[in-house]
């Protein structure tokens, strides 16, 4: 998966989906955000198994893919970066690369 997103999109979209995240779960991918990039769309899901949201939104997409990223920490994260364009990128180890302004990022991720 490789996506250029705007940063206030992307902490628009996990903010939107971060409410059904579960924080107190026995299945540890219940408290992830899962992230698929598909047709220049990115959607973002979450669930708790009673509730589940989902925001998608126009981001450009040079590889097609999906990952469940840690939704707290992601969370955080996507709010808290420079405004301006962020590129996630994953390799196929489970390891979502998060590029902005003033750096890099590697958070580890389910599979």
């Amino acid at each position: 998966m490789k996506i250029e997103i705007r940063q206030e999109d992307l902490a628009y979209a996990v903010s939107a989906v971060e409410r059904a995240v579960s924080a107190k779960n026995t299945l540890p991918v219940l408290s992830g955000i899962m992230i698929s990039a598909k047709d220049n769309r990115l959607s973002f899901r979450a669930t708790d198994l009673e509730m589940a949201v989902e925001c998608v939104i126009n981001a450009a997409v040079e590889e097609e893919g999906e990952i469940v990223a840690p939704g707290r920490k992601f969370s955080q994260l996507a709010k808290g970066l420079t405004p301006g364009l962020i590129n996630l990128e994953t390799n196929g180890d489970d390891q979502l690369q998060i590029k902005y302004s003033r750096g890099q990022i590697s958070m580890p991720c389910y599979p």
